[in-house]
């Protein structure tokens, strides 16, 4: 079985590589985690500050209430990149 680590004769200059691209995580919530004034949004921002400690975070999320545009900037200082989507609700269904 496959551990997913290259062997030890892989040159240092790989070995970075490897490690750089293995600190990437992307992280796809249903909805934009903050403000965390809600059981999805609280969980969701506690798990992105929790993994932004440890890996560069590439999150993508929808936007469907129109008054949390303006905490974009909040959750985008805490990834390497974020992508917000606008989801109209009446739509949606």
């Amino acid at each position: 079985m496959s551990s997913g680590r290259r062997s030890s004769r892989t040159s240092a200059d790989g070995e970075k590589r490897l490690a750089d691209v293995t600190n990437e995580l992307l992280f796809l919530v249903h909805r934009i985690p903050y403000p965390p004034n809600k059981g999805d949004k609280l969980r969701s921002f506690h798990l992105l500050k929790h993994l932004s400690r440890q890996f560069r975070v590439h999150m993508g999320c929808f936007v469907d209430d129109p008054a949390d545009w303006k905490h974009v900037d909040t959750v985008r200082s805490l990834c390497a990149q974020a992508y917000f989507a606008p989801l109209r609700p009446v739509s949606a269904k």
